[in-house]
């Protein structure tokens, strides 16, 4: 089955990461609801398990958007500097 990229209201999948995001700042990362997730995202749970099989591919997703943003905040800092030394630049 081939997923959608987007949903009635855009991007469903980019959505529920970012109201991930808002709700890991409510409760334990390991008590994650989906459902609330999906409820909060304004969709079906049935609809967010479209886009993320589980709660561990949902995680998974988290992570590489917290990376991308690492790497493209890092890629606005000037100079030769190293890798590590930038990171210690953003925080």
């Amino acid at each position: 089955m081939v997923k959608k990229e987007t949903y009635h209201h855009g991007n469903l999948g980019q959505t529920l990461i970012e109201e991930a995001h808002r709700l890991i700042g409510e409760v334990r990362l390991n008590q994650l609801p989906m459902r609330k997730l999906a409820e909060t995202a304004g969709v079906s749970r049935t609809a967010a398990y479209q886009y993320f099989r589980d709660k561990r591919a949902l995680l998974t997703a988290i992570a590489q958007d917290g990376f991308d943003q690492l790497k493209e905040q890092s890629s606005l800092i000037d100079g030769g500097l190293p890798a590590h030394e930038k990171m210690v630049q953003r925080c």
